[in-house]
């Protein structure tokens, strides 16, 4: 029965992923909006129905960190928003926690082996959809020039930041899955594809995060001063070929304009972010500040005090002190540090089979992408949080095994 909920919710994420592109090439674009939430809604109620059906949930102190911030945020907005602001929101947050209780169960009961193998058949039909809908609109030509660059969108056809954290998850689970098989020449292949389109929707911020993550990951592990000087003259290697190949040639103009551009990293979408963060503080009042303006508050909250429609958060932090106040900050903020030093105290010793994905998932969304509203690309997210559900049972797995043994 687990394993149909995973496969079921893994389905949901599938279908989400080339929704976008369905929809724009049957000129059906106007209605992504309602679909995608009729399918991360039925994300939170699969979820919730493995809840009643398995009658157990994630017993962590990282996972009731998390799961107390959502929950005051949602009990907050119940009692000061309308259900129409509070139930995308919640759907959101409910699929993630309880995805993430469904893989813990799952870990728990058939093995880290057999959650992998779940995970890597979803990934070549991911994979493989990603690559087809990227390849139409390379031999269409019909790529959008936004932010003075030409963004390559994919599958997520319209939106160059989900198709980018989506490839970025893609592109760690496929290294981490395929790098091993025999058929190296091919894997190698596709996964350079893949890191090309990430290239190509010209996310600056993805991008980085892409390569910060790894080099991150290698400089925990490393255990001597010779390891420690090698990574260090392979990371300046790295970033002296990145400099010459976006300062003298235009293949990355995005990051030209931001190295040697007039207005640097201050450009209208920095600026952009930095006054919603300025008016959204200076204008959170009173008791506000303790428990928040509620779960789903923030556009109308924006909105009343500048009379701009449509404004999101832009950042993660600045959305959990809106919506939930000091407590839901401290609570999400707490969550990050002791998952956080978990996952590191981990991968410095002998790392298990999910703590590398998952390091680099959770350090490279959850944490580094707060100023891309990583929250609401539930495509990328539910498979972020399912790894973070299969990583703490995976521990409690193999105790469980080595007792048993003796």
């Amino acid at each position: 029965m687990k394993s149909l909920f995973l496969k079921s919710i893994l389905f949901i994420v599938l279908l989400g992923s080339c929704i976008y592109a369905i929809c724009y090439y049957c000129n059906l674009l106007k209605y992504t909006q309602a679909i995608n939430f009729l399918l991360y809604a039925s994300a939170a109620i699969i979820g919730g129905i493995s809840l009643f059906v398995n009658r157990r949930i994630i017993f962590n102190f990282s996972f009731a960190l998390v799961g107390s911030a959502f929950l005051w945020m949602f009990l907050s907005g119940i009692f000061q928003n309308s259900i129409n602001q509070v139930l995308p929101s919640a759907c959101r947050y409910f699929a993630y926690l309880t995805f993430a209780n469904l893989s813990y169960l799952y870990v728990l009961q058939n093995g880290v082996d057999a959650f992998i193998e779940i995970n890597k058949k979803f990934l070549i039909y991911s994979v493989a959809l990603s690559l087809f809908w990227g390849i139409i609109e390379i031999i269409s030509g019909d790529i959008d020039y936004l932010n003075g660059a030409y963004r390559f969108a994919g599958s997520f056809k319209k939106h160059q930041l989900a198709t980018a954290l989506f490839t970025y998850v893609l592109l760690i689970l496929y290294r981490e899955f395929f790098f091993k098989h025999k058929k190296k020449i091919f894997s190698f292949s596709i996964y350079f594809i893949l890191l090309g389109f990430l290239v190509a929707t010209q996310s600056r911020a993805v991008l980085g995060i892409f390569f910060i993550v790894h080099f991150l990951y290698y400089l925990f592990r490393v255990r001597s001063v010779k390891k420690l000087i090698l990574l260090a003259a392979g990371a300046m290697l790295v970033m002296g070929i990145f400099y010459y190949v976006v300062v003298y040639t235009d293949f990355m103009p995005r990051y030209k304009t931001m190295l040697i551009g007039d207005h640097g990293i201050y450009d209208a979408s920095t600026l952009e972010r930095l006054d919603i963060m300025y008016d959204s503080i200076d204008n959170l009042k009173g008791e506000h500040k303790i428990w928040g303006i509620g779960l789903g508050g923030f556009e109308a909250f924006y909105r009343s005090i500048t009379g701009r429609e449509d404004v999101a958060a832009h950042n993660n932090y600045l959305l959990f002190y809106t919506e939930g106040g000091y407590i839901a900050l401290g609570l999400y903020l707490l969550f990050q540090l002791v998952l956080g030093l978990n996952l590191i105290k981990n991968i410095r010793r002998r790392p298990e089979k999910l703590a590398r994905p998952t390091f680099m998932l959770f350090f490279g969304i959850t944490v580094m992408s707060f100023l891309l509203n990583n929250y609401y690309f539930y495509c990328s997210e539910l498979l972020v949080w399912s790894f973070i559900g299969g990583y703490l049972a995976e521990r409690k797995y193999e105790k469980n095994i080595i007792f048993s043994a003796k």
